[in-house]
């Protein structure tokens, strides 16, 4: 199974791409509209997705040098 960022980042690039090849206006906002909500969801996981445990271990090493 792909990992949510990256299967949100495909989607991105897929919206992105049918941007760039649509004729009109209102197919353009569409897909404008489309990429921007991807967008908005890859940075939710982003900013939820729990910290690595090595990230956390060079975070109290830091702390603790201080």
């Amino acid at each position: 199974m792909l990992d949510k960022k990256v299967f949100f980042q495909r989607q991105i690039e897929e919206c992105r791409e049918l941007l760039r090849h649509a004729v009109n206006a209102e197919d353009r906002a569409f897909w404008q509209h489309v990429a921007e909500r991807w967008e908005g969801l890859l940075k939710q996981i982003k900013e939820t997705a729990p910290r690595k445990k090595s990230e956390g271990v060079d975070n109290r090493q830091r702390v603790a040098s201080l």
